[in-house]
């Protein structure tokens, strides 16, 4: 490989090719070059310098047509479509309304830093929030780091200019233990959907896992639930598929009287698949519809809204249970006796569990978590 530059006179223009041997393509095994013809020799000997420079550091790239978004469309197909339904409509999303109407029509290899500037800057100014930008960024930024393995680009000039820093998030609204008992009393008599809210706020499950709960995941006689299944709307369909990551499967402890609660739940459930009839579905769902199906997104919100109002407690998100059980994992124990001592999540929610596990003595990796009411 090397890089050569020769004069060419044509009538009365003289001009010079620089030419760059980028050797064979591991694919084709045709030899690959690369080719610019400049009007003055001494912007030949500049080229012919600067791509010995590109060759030496192992940077030179073939010329190329692509745009960005054809590169974006490439590393969606190959790299975005190996992940979760829902992750796929999140990045797609995000490329389509972040990345294509900003940079999608320039050719990648024309990409410099000053234009994710730009990009930042205009996205800012069209009301984008900082987390919509850092993640537009880091789609951007990992198919040029695809396009860069494949030889298309130099450098990913994504990794050049660093995206803005996230804004600090608010606290995360929780209840207190009042308010959380208040919840729970009223979700017990009233709730549509059994004793799914109790259960939020004992584990911290998430809504995902809540909805994809198994009868086949729950081991009686080990008072465990076992999670290896989420459900939630993809494209407005409520769609099964693991957990969120491999860290999210895991086996939940629980006590008797959720246990007890939860046949109760069976019982009754039963009792709707024999009036439903042929038309029940049979997910084996411990949380269905009316038919056994897969509860809507929706419906669920709208059940959990009217039980805060019917129990006088302030609106909290239903994520936002999961950090009510955090902050109690963290602060408090029940101190009353009247609490379901002995029911754990396996894994506190999220962040918690690295914090717990570090505290937690030799031999206990579930020391530090709460007892709950």
């Amino acid at each position: 490989m090397g890089v050569s530059f020769r004069k060419i006179v044509r009538g009365r223009k003289t001009r010079w090719e620089v030419v760059a041997d980028l050797g064979l393509d591991p694919a084709t095994g045709k030899r690959r070059q690369r080719s610019k013809t400049c009007d003055t020799e001494r912007e030949a000997k500049r080229l012919r310098t600067e791509w010995e420079t590109d060759l030496a550091q192992g940077t030179a790239v073939e010329r190329s047509k692509q745009t960005v978004a054809e590169v974006m469309a490439y590393w969606f197909d190959t790299y975005a479509t190996t992940k979760k339904a829902r992750t796929q409509v999140d990045y797609r999303w995000e490329i389509q309304h972040h990345v294509l109407p900003y940079l999608g029509a320039m050719k990648v290899q024309s990409l410099e830093p000053r234009h994710i500037t730009g990009w930042h800057t205009d996205l800012r100014k069209a009301g984008k929030s900082p987390r919509a930008i850092r993640q537009a960024h880091l789609r951007l930024s990992q198919a040029l780091e695809q396009a860069l393995t494949h030889g298309v680009v130099p450098r990913n000039v994504a990794k050049i200019i660093k995206p803005p820093k996230q804004d600090e998030r608010p606290e995360r609204p929780t209840w207190m233990t009042e308010q959380a008992r208040a919840f729970v009393a009223t979700a017990q008599k009233h709730c549509a959907y059994g004793p799914i809210f109790r259960l939020s706020l004992v584990t911290g499950m998430r809504r995902g896992e809540l909805l994809g709960l198994r009868w086949s995941d729950i081991d009686w006689k080990a008072k465990v639930l076992r999670l290896r299944q989420s459900i939630g709307p993809v494209h407005n369909k409520m769609t099964a598929d693991t957990t969120k990551n491999r860290r999210s499967d895991r086996d939940v402890d629980v006590t008797d009287a959720l246990l007890d609660d939860l046949r109760e739940h069976r019982r009754r459930q039963n009792e709707q698949r024999l009036k439903a009839g042929p038309a029940w579905y049979d997910l084996d769902l411990v949380f269905a519809s009316e038919v056994g199906s897969a509860i809507q997104a929706p419906n669920l919100y709208r059940e959990y809204r009217r039980l805060e109002e019917l129990a006088g407690v302030p609106h909290i998100a239903i994520h936002d249970q999961r950090h009510t059980v955090a902050s109690w994992a963290v602060g408090h124990r029940s101190q009353d006796g009247g609490g379901e001592a002995g029911a754990r999540p396996a894994r506190a929610p999220g962040h918690l569990h690295t914090q717990q596990q570090a505290s937690a003595p030799p031999g206990r990796a579930d020391a530090g978590k709460r007892d709950h009411w």
